[in-house]
């Protein structure tokens, strides 16, 4: 079935949701959607886009440019059954996933959370020891500036300033304010994912908490909310809030927030974190049968353009071999004239000098003219290539 795209339609989609999100209402992947929108120069989000708008950052959009060469576009997806990923759904996914999340319904599932706990996680422990101290560091340097005279921005790094350990983790990303319920917060969350099968770890390229099930994989990430304000010197800086967001982010998919709320504190919600890792694994599955299937599909493929390639080869070297027939056929038949030429012309010689006494030079001559002809007459040793005697 046909789908036509309208252009100033198609701009407001693509910023409200990821392609990955967006592509499937159509039947399209993300890169064919990114094809329709580059045909009516539709400008898309860049990388990273949805994850820093998730952290609360305000992006603003580019506008759509006034003239294109194409204000609609008209892409009939292929049909299911052609390898659309929605053929790799199964029932039996949708069945584990009712049964996971009636298990979290459960009161015996919640989230334990303990703001002052005392056993921490040992994916979070070296973490929470490199904050503590940035934390102790920080309180020693507002010291020293409050001794020496007023360093403002000694102080302010040390009551206000997000604490960067050394590591440079973006795991928690916090002040002081915050650090205490940040770290509780994501210990419950590490402990529960371990009671519920995950293997937890922190990735070194993402800096964040990973969270693995089934082969699925989760990050999520806590950030403590930040808005512009002025130093009393008069420069821009970031005021805490004391608002936490703990942003989850699914590989290849969009991103879900957690966000302190007036009567829902952050922590209050993280139960709300398992039914999305849940549905990663569904999304997993399907998406590696549709891999296994496109990657059977390629070796198909693969083997069906090798034979062709090997037949195109035999084909070649036929008409190869036809070719080497006919050029030496074509010399054989030049050589054939000539011979018969030189033949006739030494006949006719003979024929001249009949009568006449030969004489010892013309008679050598003659011989000599005939081992020529011979020489040059190509078909006697074509007779016996062909098994004729040419006797």
């Amino acid at each position: 079935m046909a789908i036509e795209f309208e252009r100033g339609q198609l701009y407001e989609e693509v910023w409200s949701a990821p392609l990955s999100r967006l592509g499937p209402k159509y039947g399209l992947s993300d890169n064919g959607l990114r094809k329709v929108c580059k045909a009516m120069d539709i400008p898309l989000p860049e990388r990273g886009y949805w994850a820093r708008r998730a952290a609360g950052q305000l992006i603003e959009r580019p506008p759509l440019p006034v003239d294109a060469a194409r204000v609609t576009v008209r892409s009939s997806p292929p049909p299911r059954g052609s390898g659309s990923i929605n053929e790799y759904e199964r029932p039996e996914d949708a069945e584990w996933l009712r049964a996971q999340l009636a298990l979290e319904s459960s009161p015996q599932r919640a989230v334990q959370f303990i703001p002052a706990p005392r056993k921490w996680h040992p994916v979070l422990a070296p973490l929470r020891e490199a904050l503590l101290q940035e934390q102790h560091e920080n309180v020693a340097t507002a010291r020293r500036a409050r001794s020496g005279g007023p360093d403002w921005g000694a102080m302010l790094a040390a009551n206000h300033g997000l604490l960067v350990p050394r590591h440079k983790s973006h795991c928690l990303k916090v002040t002081s304010l915050t650090l205490g319920r940040a770290l509780a917060a994501a210990n419950a969350v590490l402990w529960a994912a371990e009671s519920r099968g995950c293997t937890c770890e922190v990735s070194e390229g993402s800096e964040r908490f990973e969270l693995y099930l089934q082969g699925a994989q989760v990050s999520f990430a806590i950030r403590e909310r930040q808005d512009e304000g002025l130093s009393k010197s008069g420069y821009k800086t970031r005021v805490p809030t004391n608002r936490l967001v703990l942003v989850l982010e699914r590989r290849g998919g969009g991103a879900f927030e957690i966000l302190d709320a007036l009567n829902a504190p952050m922590q209050d919600r993280l139960h709300e974190i398992f039914p999305r890792l849940y549905r990663a694994v569904v999304v997993f599955r399907v998406d590696s049968r549709f891999q296994e299937a496109r990657a059977a599909r390629r070796v198909l493929y693969e083997a069906e353009q090798a034979t062709l390639r090997q037949k195109a080869a035999v084909a070649e070297a036929e008409r190869l071999l036809e070719q080497g027939h006919r050029d030496e056929l074509i010399s054989e038949a030049q050589q054939w004239r000539r011979a018969r030429d030189t033949r006739e012309y030494v006949a006719s010689l003979e024929e001249a000098m009949a009568g006449a006494v030969p004489s010892q030079v013309s008679a050598s001559w003659i011989a000599q003219a005939n081992r020529i002809v011979l020489e040059l007459d190509p078909m006697p040793a074509r007779l016996a290539k062909l098994g004729f005697d040419p006797q």
